[in-house]
This record gives structure tokens, C-alpha cells and sequence, in this order.
């Protein structure tokens, strides 16, 4: 999915400039079952001519054609992708263009572009990669750019889509975000001359061992970054060893994201619909539910009112979980909360309002998974952590907030029901810990600004 936001500058009453964000209109229509299909062909022709037989042109094309077949069914929704005839005419001087890979880094680089007045002369060209259309809402909703910012999908990796974006875009600087490393994307770049920074980078010690079985491929894709700012210490070890040099180490601008917005309407309307104890499981996987009920059961034996709202990654598999607990509420059916049940929020875009009504946090995919989800989004709101072992994703902030005092990992059931417990029991001690959250996400406080003044570095 590509989000356009458009900077432009105008001339003002007083004879100066001034930056607006121009809208960009996006068409759609019903894509015909065979270009998915073609798409599929042309993947699989591009992923073969990158690094046939490879171990990452294997993963890469497998991945490429499981989005591919994912998003197939919801054809109709989505606008065209190959064309960019649908994009108004725009002033296309002093762009930069960036490519993030996640809703977590989308409110990063809203940041950066945003909140200083570093960027203020250049437009800004924000790509997604490829999701339902829902979820793009959801993120957009959250990010709380303007209402008039328009999105659209980014072409897949395709060597003549990728070509005619550019052709459109003519950046002045392309940012890849994370590890949203597309081969074409990155070639056509270069083919154009045009400066490319990857920016809050990530790789796993698996990832390496891959990328060190196709050095050619991995040097050919890494080396013409002009910087990379790796997102810990550990990440930017890793990129070392691929051979880089003077990776940055400046801190993880996921830290900066601005907290997650809520409807203050609802949050009061819950509010007043709880009269009981509550505590929130959030972003969670099959699995995990399971030992989430384990754990409201045994605490109704101290806590018989007791609330716990679980909020599952996949709103869609609201009604599974409330079967499997026994027929439970559900927030996407309008139902409100019953005292002593399971609570199931199953709907987009409200994870804030849950943060803000719940003293602390499980997240999930920590216990049963693998990577778990975003630990920075309850400690800034200050909402202390419950998580499990795997947070591989998320090592510095989980470490962070335990230093603080402000995360608590358990292992199953039992050690999730008596840290439950502690702090339904402690509030005071709770509150005390979201506190400490909220003190240890502020550090490196110029980051932002330090990462947009590289960009326009580089951009000239």
C-alpha cells in the first residue's frame, strides 16, 4: 500500500512560503482475475533473473507470491498497482520517497517528516508494502496525518511498474525503512543515481547466516546505502558483519512514535460501562487465549468481577475466541462488557482506548509465537508491560523497560496469573511503573531531528 503525502510550498499573503500538504486523488476499480495472475508470472521471472537458485531469491519470491495470493480474494478493493495514471500532476521538484514496513514505523517516519521543519520544502512520497485495505486504515487512523493525505498501493517489485513510479516520482532521496529491502526498488535507484539510506534497520542472526550464503547478491543490495542507521546495538553488529562500515548507532526512532490516538467519546462511554476490576490482553495469537482464560479463571477466586479485555491481533478471529470463552461478549457486535467475563475487542483502530481504560498490558504473540508485538505503545501511555519469553523483535525496548522496573516476563499460566495479580492488588505500584515506562522512552531525544537533517544531506 502506498501512502502520498504531498508537501508543497505556497506563497503566502505575506510574500513568504509556507508548507501545505496537497491531496492526491486515488481511482479504483475491479482488478480482472487474470492481472494477479500475470502479476504472479512476472514475479517469478524477476525473482529468477535477480539470483537464481539462491536461498534469498527463494524467500523473497516466496514471499512476494504469498502476498500475492493473500490479497487475491479482495481484488475488488484494491486500486490499480502496475499504473500510476490514477496520480494527479503534481510539482514533482525536491522529493524524497520512503519505503517503511511496518504501521510502527509509519508513525516514526511521520515524525521525522512532520515535526521538524527540516523536510518542510520537499514533498514526501510515504509507500507501504502491500495489506488489506482495512489495516492500511487502521494505521493511517492512527499515524493522525491530516484527512486530506490520500494512499494508494506501491507497485510490486516488477521492473517496469517500479520503473514508470519512478518516472512519476523522480526522488530526490529513496529512505527504506526497517527492512524493507525490495531488489528492484533498490537497482532502479541506483540505475537513477539517486541516494538511498535505509533507516531504523533490523537483522536477525538468521537473516545474516542467509545473506552470507549469496555475498554477490547481499553486497550487490547493501553496499551503495549512502548511511544505515541500525535501530540497537545488536542490528547494527549484524550489519557489520555483512561487511558494512560505519553503521549508525543512534538509538530507535520507534521509540518516538507518537502515542496511540483514541476517540475521547468512547473512552469515556467504556469507562462508565465498567464498575469492576479490569485488565487488558492485547495483539493476541492462537494459543495464547487458551492461558489468558486460564488466568481469569483462577484470579475470579480474588477478583469474582473481574474484566479481562482480550484484543486480538486478527480482529477477524473475534468470534473463535469468543466461543472459547463461552460465548463472550464481542465489542464488534456492539455488546458491552459483563462483569466476571472475558471481554473480546475485536474491531480496528482502538487499540488506544484499551490502553487508556486498562491499568497494564499483556501483549501478546510473546507467549505462544514468536517476536512478540510493540511494548511502546502501552509504556507511553503509561501502562506497565506483562510479556512472555519471545520478544525477539523487540529486545531493546523490553529491556529498557525491565531495567525500569516497568515489564514483567512470565512464562505460562501460573507466573501470568500471579503477575496479574500483584498488580490488580497493587494499583498504586502499577501506576508506579507506567511512570517509570513513560521516564525510560525518553532518551536520545534528538533522534528524529538528527535523521532528517541526514536525509536532507543526502537529498541535496
Amino acid at each position: 500500500m502506498a501512502a502520498i503525502y504531498l508537501a508543497r510550498r505556497h506563497s503566502n499573503d505575506d510574500g513568504g512560503e509556507e508548507v501545505r500538504l496537497a491531496p492526491l486523488t486515488v481511482s479504483k476499480r475491479v482488478v480482472p482475475w487474470w492481472e494477479p495472475t500475470a502479476a504472479l508470472a512476472a514475479v517469478s521471472l524477476v525473482v529468477a533473473e535477480w539470483a537464481p537458485g539462491t536461498v534469498e531469491a527463494y524467500r523473497t519470491g516466496m514471499s512476494t507470491i504469498d502476498t500475492l495470493w493473500y490479497h487475491m480474494p479482495f481484488a475488488a478493493q484494491f486500486a490499480q498497482s502496475g499504473s500510476i495514471t490514477s496520480l494527479q500532476n503534481i510539482n514533482n521538484d525536491n522529493v524524497v520517497a520512503f519505503y517503511p514496513a511496518s504501521s510502527e514505523v509509519v508513525h516514526a517516519v511521520g515524525i521525522v517528516l512532520l515535526g521538524n521543519d527540516v523536510l518542510g520544502t520537499y514533498s514526501v512520497a510515504m509507500h507501504l508494502a502491500s495489506m488489506p485495505v482495512q489495516r492500511v486504515s487502521s494505521i493511517l487512523n492512527q499515524v493522525a496525518f491530516p484527512a486530506f493525505a490520500r494512499h494508494q498501493f506501491v507497485p510490486l517489485d516488477v521492473r517496469g511498474w517500479g520503473k514508470a513510479f519512478f518516472d512519476h516520482w523522480r526522488p530526490d532521496a529513496a529512505v527504506f525503512v526497517e527492512s524493507e529491502l525490495w531488489p528492484g526498488l533498490l537497482t532502479e535507484c541506483d540505475r537513477r543515481n539517486i541516494p538511498r539510506l535505509l533507516i531504523n534497520a533490523r537483522i536477525s542472526a538468521t537473516s545474516v547466516r542467509n545473506w552470507r550464503r549469496v555475498p554477490l547478491l547481499a553486497r550487490r543490495l547493501l553496499a551503495p546505502f549512502r548511511h544505515v542507521h541500525a535501530q540497537s546495538e545488536g542490528d547494527a553488529e549484524n550489519f557489520r558483519r555483512l561487511g558494512l562500515r560505519d553503521v549508525l548507532e543512534w538509538g530507535n526512532l520507534k521509540f518516538f512514535t507518537p502515542p496511540l490516538p483514541v476517540d475521547e467519546d468512547k473512552l469515556t462511554a467504556f469507562r462508565g460501562q465498567i464498575s469492576a476490576p479490569l485488565w487488558l490482553a492485547a495483539s493476541t495469537h492462537p494459543g495464547e487465549e487458551q492461558i489468558i482464560l486460564q488466568t481469569h479463571r483462577e484470579l475470579r477466586a480474588d477478583f469474582a468481577d473481574l474484566i479481562t479485555v482480550i484484543v486480538p491481533r486478527h480482529p477477524e478471529r473475534g468470534g473463535e475466541i469468543a466461543a472459547l470463552a463461552g460465548n463472550a461478549p464481542r465489542r464488534a457486535l456492539g455488546e458491552m462488557p459483563q462483569a466476571g467475563q472475558i471481554y473480546v475487542a475485536d474491531t480496528l483502530g482502538e487499540l488506544g482506548l484499551f490502553f487508556r481504560a486498562a491499568p497494564f498490558a499483556f501483549i501478546g504473540n510473546s507467549l505462544v509465537g514468536y517476536g512478540g508485538h510493540n511494548l511502546i505503545e502501552p509504556a507511553q501511555l503509561g501502562r506497565p508491560v506483562i510479556t512472555g519469553p519471545h520478544n525477539e523483535n523487540f529486545r531493546q525496548a523490553a529491556s529498557l523497560l525491565c531495567a525500569a522496573g516497568a515489564l514483567v516476563e512470565v512464562n505460562d499460566a501460573a507466573s501470568l496469573t500471579e503477575a496479574v495479580r500483584d498488580w490488580l492488588r497493587q494499583p498504586d505500584e502499577a501506576e508506579a511503573a507506567g511512570q517509570r515506562a513513560v521516564a525510560a522512552l525518553r532518551t536520545a531525544e534528538d533522534l528524529p531531528l538528527r535523521l532528517a537533517e541526514l536525509i536532507l544531506k543526502e537529498a541535496g
